[in-house]
Order: C-alpha cells, then structure tokens, then sequence
C-alpha cells in the first residue's frame, strides 16, 4: 500500500511527489509515467532553456497574466508564488535569472538543469519512479484507491493525477464522480502561409506588437478585455508561420474565441512597437545620415538584414 501515488512524470508531478516526501517523510511514494522517460516537456520547454515562472511576485498582479481562473488562483498564489519557486529552486542550488519580458531561467540557460535538479530530489528522496507504467483504470473504496498499469495493480492512500490534457483521465475523472470543462487549446503558435515571412523560418525580431482583429461582441461573451487582445514581445518566424511570447499569450487569452472561428482570424503585426510617426521620424533621420548607403547594410530597429530584404520585395511588388 502506497502512501501516495503521483499519475504523471512532467513537472507537476514531480514537484508534488518531491514535497509531499519532504513533509512527510516516512511516506512512500512512487510516480508513474507511461512515457519511457519523464520530463519529456520540462526538456524542450523555452527552446531547450525551460522558462521556469515569471518575475512577479505580487499575487494581485499575477493573476492578471491567467486569463481563465484568476479569482480561484489569487489564494493558491498568496501562498504559493514565483518567489516561492525561487527560493525553492535556489535550496537546490539551482539559480534563476530573470529577462526582460519577465521569462526566468536557469542560469545555465540549459533544461536539463531543472531535469537533474528534480530526478536528483527524487533519488535523495527515495522517490520510486515507474516509467512505462500507463495507468488504464481507477476506482475508489471507503479507504483507498486502486489503480491498474500496463503491469501491475496498485493501492494508495492518496492519489494525485498530474497528466495534463490527457483525454482519458479526463473520463476516468469523470467516472469518478468529477465534471470535466469541456477543454480547448490554449499556447499554441500561429499558423501562416503570408508573403512577407515565407521562408524566413528561424528568424526573430525583439520587440513585437501583436493584435488580434477580433469582434468585440465575440469578446465580451467570453469575459475577455479589448486590451487583452495587443500584447508585444519576441517574435519568432517558424516554419509554419509565428511563434514567440507575445503569440503564445494572445492563444492563451484568447483561447475559446479563436476555437468558435475554428482558428481562422486575422492579426495586425507592429514590428518595431513604434507609432508610424516615430517609425518615419527615424527612417528619415537614416536617409539623412546615410545617403549612399543601403538600409540593408544599416538595419534599424534591430531588424536582420535579410527582413530587410523581404520588407523591400513585398513594398515594390516583388512577393
């Protein structure tokens, strides 16, 4: 009989398997993984860097940046919040930096730092992690819950499920007695197929402003502010189309409206995050300084030379 069984080996999962053995710690615990390896997404997070929380430490403000559930949140956050996590890190000698746009990482700017910092918990710990362990079934008695895996039946005490948007603990979930809000997806990137980033795939830009030209009537039903819909932020050219900050907040924020139009809508992209009058002022002021040279070999607003090059085609009518 388990003390305590943690379903899911992402982050979630380990953080709540890491301190529940510290507060109590002749429990036993074991977490269960149905994926060869865990942390699979603690891996690749932030581009391979793991974007940990974000540097705001007043519970007000934070849970402004949560578009869905703020008010439950404000509490959890009163007790538990990115200074927390800071110092929760730091007391495993790992330290945190923030950037500019709030993001913090490991200063070692690699994941597998946060990856170590909790499969080494969980050793110290003695933490049992199953992998290949799915868990097919759940069900519940007067005094514990049993669940069974791809090899075994187990018994706990307690059972937490940490499997994010796993379709099927969601109807075991819901077999249990739980309801379940119907889900849609939520920071996801931009899909486009427009002139002007074709094949600039890999390209970043420093400072956008992004926003989504969406019906203000389309907004209201869903509680969403007018304001909400312009964010700024690094902005990242894919394969696909746009990805990056900025963009990931807006899918976010917006996550239910863009699901009703079935992810066709239109986005109005300020590149520098400058109003046209500031833009012209120091386009004009270049022209002035560098008569003979080519803005392609002086970009401004920390723009590469060859979305310069691009910006160039489409206003002639190249592209």
């Amino acid at each position: 009989m388990l003390d305590a069984a943690i379903i899911g080996g992402g982050a979630a999962g380990f953080f709540a398997a890491i301190n529940i053995k510290e507060k109590h710690p002749n429990w036993k615990i074991q977490i269960f993984e149905k994926s060869p390896t865990c942390l699979g997404k603690v891996k690749i997070s932030g581009g391979g860097r793991c974007n940990v929380t974000h540097h705001c430490f007043d519970p007000n403000t934070l849970v402004n940046y949560y578009p869905r559930g703020s008010r439950e949140l404000l509490s959890v956050f009163n007790r538990f919040n990115p200074k927390h996590t800071i110092d929760w890190f730091r007391e495993r000698n790992v330290i945190l930096k923030a950037e500019f746009d709030g993001r913090m990482f490991p200063i070692s700017d690699d994941s597998q730092t946060i990856v170590k910092c909790f499969l080494d918990a969980c050793s110290n710990l003695d933490i049992k992690i199953n992998t290949r362990s799915a868990v097919s079934k759940i069900s519940k008695s007067s005094d514990y819950f049993e669940f069974v895996t791809d090899s075994d039946v187990f018994h706990c005490k307690n059972l937490i499920i940490c499997t994010g948007s796993s379709e099927h603990f969601w109807n075991i979930l819901k077999s249990l007695g739980h309801s379940v809000i119907n889900p849609v997806p939520s920071l996801f990137t931009f899909n486009s197929k427009d002139p002007l980033i074709t094949d600039l795939m890999g390209l970043s830009l420093p400072l956008v402003q992004v926003k989504l030209s969406l019906n203000k009537e389309d907004l209201k039903a869903n509680g969403i502010k007018e304001k909400s819909v312009i964010q700024q932020g690094p902005l990242l050219i894919t394969h696909w189309g746009l990805s990056g900050p900025a963009i990931l907040k807006l899918s976010s924020v917006c996550a239910r409206v863009l699901h009703q139009l079935n992810y066709h809508f239109d986005i109005q992209l300020n590149f520098n995050s400058l109003t046209t009058d500031e833009t012209f002022k120091i386009l004009t002021e270049a022209k002035q300084t560098h008569l003979k040279k080519q803005i392609t070999n002086t970009p401004l607003f920390e723009f590469p030379s060859r979305f310069w090059d691009r910006l160039i085609d489409i206003s002639i009518g190249k592209k």
